[in-house]
């Protein structure tokens, strides 16, 4: 067997490897400004996730390795100003200093990348000093490259500089900075001066208005949420929550998703530094920059370069010149755009080049609808590709069930090789399952909502009500909820909801949506629980953990019968029959079993109601996900926002501006 000749690849290494690393920078530069996007909108899609969160931590890294790499390689040219390899080289270092600056579609991954801003600012600023030293070092009268290689040079010193800047704004910092410099002018103005009119008719076929008034929602609202801090206009709150009061649940959600997306796009993307008129100026000097470099590059004798390098420069310029493009698009079509358009020089104008700059705006904002407010619903598959590709939001529940997760728990072989607890990871992401967000289930939830701020008693009592509130003229039923906390409440409507929905097939034929409602919710109540610890941490106990896998492991114990039946044999109905007929001396361990038995007697109970088990469900479904949605902190849920965000974020929301729950 001959060995490789490791001569030759060390010298395709030496040959290439500037080149390679380059190329690859500008590949995930691509790659973060298309799919970026993506991530608000497919949440459980783990594959993407993985993807841009390789691309967004290898594009800093490869970059920085690539300047150091053109640095070093000087060091060995005795005169390197006279040395067109090392002009070429010089040229291609102004390029990654822009990647470093990133794309407008992303900045941070996660919140804690906003809060090491200044780790950001000192990277990016001993590259620029060696990227001016490469270029300082390139000078000189036979150097054609020098004034385009210097203009990029600018221009990238800018990008990194607004990317350090919104990673600022986008911090809690920086939040509560930005609404306290605000201060009268944004986020505390007077009713009179915002564009939220009480009376205005519905925005269903005024997309504009609908962007304009969740900005001025945002600027006053939902931002100083964010930031933590206290609203201080009484005024505003009151405007705020008659705006509401009129809104139809179709319409509340439009809005919402649109007031989310800034938030989203506040902490997570380039878009909240971008908006401003300097911002347009930079992407157009940005886009004139690389033009007049690749007319430049062009002119430039290259008879001495390599023609692999030569191909590379023209991908590098093109590159940039494409991204550039795509910034300036995706800016003006932007939600930010029309949330600065005045209302009376977009909405209302007759004048023909603005009049046609409308119906281009309304017509991309239709795209941007989100599909429960959507009246077309010929296709499924149009209406998720439109979502996909233009949506503020997954507009997607996700959902994880007790039952059936015991059920397909467990192969044998895994605890053997210390794999189980691995294994259990890998199968509750592959067991829990999404569905559309129907427009029945919002405008139930909507309307329970907003009930209950016309109710006194609702309005003041929300708050304490961990699922009771519904109950509390039930005393067979209340002591269920009363006696357990919130995390232990919820665990036992889940499986008393579980084992009604799939042992009573009395209304199987029947279109009973308060069945389809509990079942829904409780079935997302418990992702949120099990798969979101970190968001639920402020409404959970310590032992919640301990709790549910024990629960989970008396309910294996139920229905495989001390493992003498194969397991994935039984289903699910047959599983919840079991579980209703199992007597204590069937577990082992009968401590871990209890919430188990409470909650077999509270479908008991349950099914004494007849029909109307649904309605009270329901009900205490609604109560359980308001309480979380008043509990968690905002920060819970805009971290969500970049895994495209989660119906508790509007239900938050919702609660927030109909002054619903608020202690």
């Amino acid at each position: 067997m001959t060995l490789p000749d490791f001569n030759s690849v060390r010298k395709i290494w030496d040959d290439r490897k500037i080149s390679g690393f380059v190329l690859l920078s500008l590949s995930l530069q691509i790659l973060l400004t298309v799919c970026a996007p993506l991530r608000k909108r497919t949440s459980r899609m783990w594959i993407m996730s993985s993807i841009i969160w390789l691309a967004y931590m290898l594009a800093d890294l490869v970059a920085n390795f690539a300047i150091g790499l053109i640095a070093s390689s000087q060091c060995g040219v005795l005169k390197p100003a006279l040395s067109t390899e090392v002009h070429l080289l010089a040229f291609w270092a102004p390029f990654l200093l822009i990647h470093l600056g990133g794309p407008d579609t992303i900045i941070s991954f996660a919140l804690k990348d906003n809060a090491l801003w200044l780790r950001h600012l000192l990277g990016p600023l001993f590259q620029v000093v060696a990227t001016l030293n490469v270029f300082v070092q390139s000078l000189g009268p036979t150097n054609k490259l020098r004034f385009p290689t210097l203009a990029l040079f600018l221009i990238g010193i800018i990008k990194c500089s607004e990317r350090t800047r919104a990673l600022y704004l986008g911090s809690f910092d920086g939040l509560k900075n930005s609404v306290k410099e605000d201060g009268l002018k944004n986020s505390v103005k007077g009713a009179n001066e915002c564009r939220i009119d009480i009376s205005h008719p519905p925005y269903q076929e005024n997309n504009i208005g609908v962007v304009q008034c969740a900005y001025d929602l945002f600027e006053r609202f939902s931002k100083v949420l964010i930031a933590d801090l206290l609203y201080k206009s009484r005024d505003n709150i009151c405007h705020i929550t008659s705006f509401f009061c009129r809104r139809s649940p179709e319409e509340s959600f439009h809005i919402i998703a649109a007031e989310l997306n800034f938030i989203y796009e506040t902490l997570f993307t380039k878009l909240y530094v971008a908006h401003t008129k300097l911002g347009y100026f930079f992407r157009a000097m940005s886009f004139g920059t690389t033009s007049t470099a690749l007319v430049c590059f062009s002119k430039f004798d290259k008879h001495d370069l390599d023609r692999f390098d030569v191909v590379i420069t023209y991908s590098l310029i093109c590159g940039a010149m494409a991204l550039d493009s795509i910034a300036l698009f995706m800016l003006i079509f932007s939600d930010w755009t029309v949330a600065f358009a005045a209302p009376k020089d977009v909405v209302q104008s007759n004048i023909s080049w603005q009049s046609c700059w409308k119906t281009i705006l309304v017509r991309y904002l239709d795209l941007k609808k989100p599909n429960l407010c959507s009246s077309n619903t010929t296709s499924s598959f149009l209406g998720w590709s439109r979502q996909i590709l233009f949506g503020r939001c997954s507009e997607t529940i996700y959902a994880f069930n007790l039952i059936e997760y015991a059920l397909k728990k467990g192969a044998k072989w895994g605890s053997l090789f210390g794999l189980e607890d691995l294994l259990d990871k890998i199968k509750i992401i592959n067991y829990g399952y999404s569905k559309p967000l129907s427009k029945d289930l919002w405008e139930f939830i909507f309307n329970d909502l907003r009930e209950k701020k016309n109710n006194r008693e609702g309005f003041f009592e929300l708050w304490d009500a961990k699922g009771d509130w519904i109950l509390r003229y039930n005393d067979r039923l209340r002591r269920y909820v009363f006696d357990h906390d919130y995390d232990e409440n919820l665990l036992l409507w889940h499986i008393a909801t579980e084992l009604c929905y799939n042992t009573d097939k009395s209304n199987a034929g029947v279109d009973n949506r308060r069945r389809e409602y509990s079942k829904t919710l409780s079935d997302y109540m418990f992702y949120l629980l099990f798969l979101q610890p970190t968001m639920m941490s402020s409404v959970t106990t310590i032992g919640q953990e301990a709790v549910l896998s024990d629960t989970c492991d008396a309910i294996a114990q139920i229905i495989f019968r001390d493992n003498s039946e194969p397991r994935l044999v039984l289903e699910h109905e047959e599983a919840c029959k079991r579980i209703l007929v199992a007597r204590p001396s069937s577990i082992r361990d009968k401590y871990s079993a209890y919430l188990l038995f409470i909650a077999r007697d509270l479908a008991e109970e349950l099914t004494k109601l007849g029909d109307k088990k649904w309605d009270v469900m329901s009900q205490v479904w609604v109560d359980l996900l308001s309480y979380a949605a008043t509990h968690c902190r905002p920060n819970s849920y805009a971290q969500l926002l970049s895994n495209g965000g989660e119906l508790v974020a509007f239900v938050w929301l919702v609660m927030e501006h109909l002054e619903v729950g608020r202690k």
